[in-house]
């Protein structure tokens, strides 16, 4: 991506050689799903692009086993696309978080994920905390209760 801008993620659209790469990742993760995990409901989640990761994998058929998205210091990929495929599915829920001091990915890039999923009646676990493009220790143990909540009540 030598002729992009060098600080891509301030962009609010990705170019289109870079949304072909998502696509191709896409697939990948599809593919890898499919093999190792072919049935039951998922939970999908990451930090950074891999949180952006699981949101685009909501577009794909395996959405309807997606019961949980785990979006932590990321951003959205394609805003409008996923508001529409939102619009599609039953509301699941959202575990979420972002750091007020993230240089990499804005606290409000980071809120606009949470506001797409609140908008499409998702339950959401937001925590916004003081720290910059990291997952801080002391919040470890909230994501844990999430996935043992998100366990409980339907797997």
């Amino acid at each position: 991506y030598e002729d992009e801008d060098a600080d891509a993620t301030r962009r609010m659209t990705l170019s289109r050689r870079e949304l072909i790469d998502v696509d191709s990742s896409l697939s990948q993760l599809e593919q890898l799903i499919a093999e190792r995990a072919p049935m039951g409901p998922l939970v999908v989640g990451g930090f950074s692009q891999g949180g952006a990761m699981a949101q685009e994998l909501l577009q794909l058929p395996l959405a309807d086993r997606i019961i949980g998205v785990v979006a932590m210091g990321t951003r959205l990929v394609r805003e409008m696309e996923l508001r529409i495929r939102l619009d599609e599915l039953d509301a699941k829920h959202l575990f979420w978080m972002h750091g007020e001091r993230d240089l990499r990915v804005s606290i409000q890039d980071g809120w606009a994920v949470a506001h797409v999923f609140e908008s499409a009646g998702w339950a959401l676990e937001l925590i916004e905390h003081p720290k910059g493009h990291m997952i801080p220790m002391e919040h470890h143990d909230a994501l844990k209760e999430w996935l043992t909540a998100l366990s409980e009540i339907g797997l």
